[in-house]
């Protein structure tokens, strides 16, 4: 049921797909599924841009609210207890790097760990969670989606086969790279929709340049990189 109680954003947590794709004709409906196909990744290291651009739920985006994990795969049952900060960083970028539907960050309990036996933290209701959405590539992906908003959006693993390298295009000015392997130089890979010029990542402040619809830089070991 939506209320007219005057809050700013309400939703449905409807867990099946079929079901989510019916609700999302009254209300935004979670995408829980996806969020599946994402803890998956993150466990892997393996984006693959074909697995990831299709939402499960049949609506469009903008009725969609998707997660990396929630108070129930988290705390509950547990299933995404073992996933440390840095894998949900890459689940969060490509979540909040997309365009129209509405990620939602959880925030663990204070003084929780990975793991079954330390996820419940201090376990004191009422209690704020950790600082984790506070952190710089958190904060920057946030602030990315903010800025993007209205931006067509484009998936791709633009190296052939590397499925580590995952590249979110957004519009002709923003990106976000998730590279969960080794460092990668990129030499004029395609970036269509980008203007050309000079971007600086504001994580690392890596240089990388787009020339006719390529884009050339430095990409570090592990990380994230967010231009715009």
């Amino acid at each position: 049921m939506i209320l007219e109680n005057g809050s700013e954003f309400q939703y449905g947590e409807i867990l099946d797909p079929a079901w989510g794709t019916n609700y999302a004709r009254f209300m935004p409906v979670t995408d829980s599924a996806y969020g599946n196909n994402i803890v998956g990744a993150t466990r892997t290291g393996r984006f693959r841009a074909e697995l990831l651009t299709n939402y499960r739920v049949q609506a469009p985006a903008s009725q969609l609210v998707t997660w990396v994990e929630s108070h129930d795969t988290f705390c509950n049952e547990g299933v995404t207890s073992d996933l440390t900060p840095e894998q949900i960083v890459y689940g969060w970028a490509v979540l909040a790097s997309r365009s129209d539907s509405t990620p939602l960050f959880l925030s663990r309990p204070a003084s929780s760990s990975p793991g079954l036996a330390t996820r419940w933290g201090n376990n004191v209701v009422g209690e704020r969670g950790n600082n984790h959405f506070m952190s710089r590539e958190i904060a920057a992906l946030n602030w990315f989606k903010r800025a993007m908003h209205g931006s067509e959006e484009h998936l791709s693993n633009p190296i052939d086969d590397v499925l580590s390298l995952l590249m979110i295009q957004r519009g002709n000015n923003g990106v976000v790279i998730i590279n969960t392997g080794e460092e990668i130089v990129l030499e004029n890979i395609g970036a269509e929709l980008l203007d050309d010029g000079t971007y600086i990542d504001v994580l690392s402040g890596n240089e990388f340049v787009v020339s006719g619809g390529k884009i050339s830089g430095t990409v570090n070991a592990e990380s994230i990189v967010v231009i715009y």
